[in-house]
């Protein structure tokens, strides 16, 4: 009998209670890591660990991005900003999430990454994704308000700006220097709820 090491993944991430959502782990069989990896890495892909990209720039850890995603609580239909979106795996799952009547705007900053990630997301095939490589900062508030937005950068302090794109009921998960991740839901215009997850390490945001 032979063991497909995706689901072998897919398993652990159930047994460690980072994964509990059904939808979730059906797209996570559906957009497989191993198409986002560098070549060299391909092995590695099902390993639960960062991997190098290129130019400093790594693909995150299953269980974050995991552990982000179910923070997330996307919805079908949703429009979601994807901040440093690297190889363009978790836009693809975002994606998937969002289906044919959401939208997701993906930026990476970093060109040699972002042309890895665009290629990515141009092979998977979906639509609904809008990759850009550029400073997500100078062009987040185009497309604003979203349901939900994600990063994959840490930043020193979450910009007040960047809570402002969100919509009433929206949802951001973002990592900070400080080793937290936090997730932040606007409530109301002027109201935001904070829950925060200490123990994540992630590139700084640029």
């Amino acid at each position: 009998m032979v063991i497909n090491p995706l689901n072998l993944l897919i398993g652990h991430l159930e047994s460690q209670g980072v994964l509990s959502s059904k939808k979730l782990k059906q797209v996570l069989q559906k957009v497989d890591r191993k198409n986002f990896v560098p070549e060299n890495l391909k092995a590695m892909a099902y390993s639960d660990q960062a991997l190098p990209l290129t130019a400093g720039q790594t693909i995150s850890q299953p269980t974050t991005v995991v552990f982000m995603l179910e923070r997330l609580k996307v919805e079908p239909g949703q429009k979601i900003l994807d901040i440093g979106a690297g190889s363009g795996w978790a836009s693809c799952i975002l994606g998937e999430l969002a289906g044919d009547k959401g939208e997701v705007f993906a930026y990476e900053i970093n060109k040699e990454v972002g042309k890895l990630g665009e290629k990515n997301v141009k092979e998977f095939g979906l639509k609904n994704i809008h990759y850009f490589i550029t400073d997500a900062a100078k062009a987040w508030q185009k497309n604003a308000p979203y349901d939900r937005i994600h990063s994959a950068a840490a930043f020193e302090k979450i910009p007040e700006d960047l809570k402002q794109a969100l919509k009433i009921g929206g949802i951001l998960v973002a990592p900070t220097a400080d080793g937290y991740m936090r997730k932040i839901t606007r409530v109301a215009k002027d109201e935001f709820k904070e829950e925060k997850y200490y123990g994540f390490v992630f590139v700084p945001f640029i």
